[in-house]
């Protein structure tokens, strides 16, 4: 048998042999530094997924999840998450809770149940409007000026605008599914989801599409009023230091030779200092606004959801439950 091989300073040089070297090159580039971090998994009272997590202050917090069809469920914690409570939200998953500058919270889910209180103390209110479709996230200033986003099977998007006396209006309809809405200051609200980005200076009333496309874009942050930071499944990372008026790539999602792992939350501090959570253990951290990133050791291999950072203290949620807290 003939061997088509070339020995070249004692590596043989074949195509096969060649590819190989490649993928481990690659495998070996490719690789996120580690971080160590502080980090410990808290008792939860539930094995229900959580989606969504936030304090008010820095030992009150909230978190809200469920079983998709069959209950929704609220866990709420007075000792800066050393236990929780867990309570029933209704008969749907709940994917979004949030709390606006006066304190009064929000949680948002399937067919368009919504709760309400006025106090993080409060108990929750139940109000039902006639829109039967799936909210995703909610973002509200105070209680006259809040816009909720959704949609589902990456269609059916919808921008809702609430005015007074907790009136929804649509304010847009698109094709694609909507993820995730925030504000930047109390008149520019910012919307991304599948393969769309888009603002409003009107509080919400009008919205502008932004030409990004490329991921579906799973969540925003802005942790000041001009810098903000997009993240998408296909691991997308955008940056916007106007405002959302424009937005750089950092990292193109439609390129990627490292991971898998779809990245489904982003928290910043500041301008420079944020996390990205995902699925598989995903998690993230940067200190240079973006530029570079690395990723937690040994973090356990768990869909994480969502992230909240207070005081130097973190908190993520995710499937089965988990609830993990850690230290900057």
């Amino acid at each position: 048998m003939i061997c088509n091989c070339r020995y070249i300073h004692g590596v043989v040089k074949h195509p096969f042999f060649i590819g190989l070297l490649l993928i481990v090159l690659l495998s070996s580039a490719c690789r996120k530094k580690e971080k160590n971090l502080q980090w410990t998994e808290i008792d939860s009272p539930t094995n229900l997924r959580l989606n969504s997590v936030y304090f008010t202050d820095a030992n009150n917090g909230h978190a809200v999840g469920g079983r998709t069809w069959t209950e929704g469920i609220y866990l709420h914690t007075q000792d800066a998450g050393a236990t929780w409570l867990q309570d029933t939200l209704g008969n749907k998953e709940l994917f979004a809770i949030t709390f606006d500058q006066n304190n009064e919270g929000y949680a948002v889910g399937i067919d368009g149940h919504i709760f309400l209180k006025d106090t993080p103390d409060d108990t929750w209110e139940f109000w039902r409007q006639n829109r039967w479709f799936i909210m995703r996230d909610a973002a509200f200033y105070n209680y006259q000026n809040g816009v909720i986003v959704g949609g589902e099977s990456f269609q059916f998007g919808k921008i809702l605008k609430m005015e007074d006396n907790y009136i929804l209006n649509t304010v847009d309809t698109l094709e694609n599914e909507l993820s995730a809405v925030t504000y930047s200051d109390e008149t520019t609200v910012h919307v991304c989801g599948f393969g769309t980005v888009l603002r409003s200076t009107d509080s919400g009333n009008t919205f502008t599409q932004l030409d990004i496309s490329g991921d579906f874009y799973r969540d925003i942050h802005y942790p000041t009023s001009q810098i903000g930071y997009i993240v998408g499944s296909s691991g997308s990372i955008l940056k916007s230091t106007d405002a959302g008026a424009s937005y750089e790539t950092l990292r193109d999602g439609d390129k990627l030779l490292v991971s898998d792992k779809a990245f489904q939350a982003v928290f910043f501090t500041d301008e420079n200092s944020g996390y990205i959570v995902g699925n598989s253990g995903l998690f993230w951290i940067t200190n240079d606004g973006g530029d570079s990133w690395r990723q937690v050791a040994d973090f356990p291999d768990v869909d994480l959801r969502d992230i909240f950072v207070i005081d130097g203290v973190g908190y993520i949620v995710g499937a089965g439950g988990k609830i993990f807290q850690f230290v900057e």
